[in-house]
């Protein structure tokens, strides 16, 4: 087997894992008692992708262009990166639904499906500047307490997290393509503008400490 296949063969084991690991914390917040420790206990999701480092599409849109890959290849890899996680969403949703466990998942969605999709979208830019933070400052000091705080400020906020949205639409049997595809736009937007913004503020000080 090519070195070329291993290596997809493992981004997609790495991103399907990624996908089960939000999912895991898509269950803890459906079955909380109440949204703060719900909110918290999501974090569980987001701390197995980072520890393991599972390629996750709203960690990894952030270094978007930063691989040193042709820009069509990046888009492809992010692409494949995010089909995976989809595929990680509904494994987890198909063992969860015959766990027999009840939720209030589908009311949950039919609330997020009835919001305007201009407000899912600038949610959903919102979300990963937090996921963005949280990625960064992992692989800066491993530092999960940012992750929690990070993790816990979205879900209370109701910012909108596109693989856990997956899990939910799925889970719910409600998935709609166009909801998910503004989700997905957003969490881009906002992952690559903030890095981009905040690594162009650290170069511009970077040269003006050198002068």
């Amino acid at each position: 087997m090519g070195i070329m296949i291993k290596a997809h063969i493992y981004l997609l084991c790495q991103s399907i894992c990624a996908g089960i690991c939000i999912s895991l914390g898509c269950m803890t917040f459906l079955l909380s008692p109440d949204k703060i420790s719900g909110s918290i206990l999501f974090s569980v999701g987001l701390l197995g992708v980072v520890i393991h480092s599972f390629n996750l599409f709203t960690g990894s849109i952030c270094s978007f262009g930063a691989h040193g890959i042709g820009m069509t290849y990046e888009i492809v890899r992010q692409c494949f990166i995010l089909f995976s996680n989809v595929v990680g969403t509904l494994i987890a949703s198909i063992i969860f639904l015959n766990t027999g466990i009840e939720t209030g998942v589908s009311g949950l969605v039919d609330n997020k499906l009835s919001a305007d999709l201009l407000a899912v979208f600038c949610k959903a830019v919102f979300c990963n500047i937090l996921i963005c933070l949280a990625v960064d400052e992992w692989k800066k000091q491993k530092n999960s307490l940012i992750v929690i705080f990070a993790v816990t400020a979205f879900v209370l906020c109701g910012f909108e997290h596109c693989v856990a949205n997956a899990f939910y639409m799925l889970t719910a049997d409600k998935f709609c393509l166009s909801f998910f595809i503004v989700n997905v736009v957003g969490n881009a937007i906002g992952g690559i503008s903030f890095w981009r913004l905040k690594y162009l503020f650290e170069e511009e000080l970077e040269c003006l400490l050198k002068r």
